[in-house]
């Protein structure tokens, strides 16, 4: 399993999607580490976070115990959200 570690955030709360949440990655526009284009998003959206990726609830965190969910489908660009999205599966 691929590692990425993502510096990016969003102040957005997940909404819950079936037995997911749909968590916004990353939008278009300033960031910590640079200015990043709709196109941009829209061409590598499926690159920023892999199918499979761990979630942990502290970013940075890489404690097993920590870690709360994957994301079983990894990432991808949502045309009515303008950003780049995905579903994260929580562990109970």
């Amino acid at each position: 399993m691929s590692k990425v570690n993502l510096r990016e955030t969003v102040a957005e709360a997940p909404t819950k999607k079936g037995d997911r949440y749909r968590v916004i990655i990353a939008r278009p526009g300033q960031g910590s580490s640079g200015n990043y284009s709709e196109e941009l998003f829209r061409r590598d959206a499926e690159k920023l976070i892999p199918k499979g990726a761990q979630s942990f609830i502290k970013h940075g965190e890489r404690d097993p115990e920590k870690m709360i969910g994957v994301f079983p489908d990894g990432s991808y660009f949502n045309e009515k959200e303008k950003a780049v999205v995905g579903d994260l599966q929580v562990f109970e």
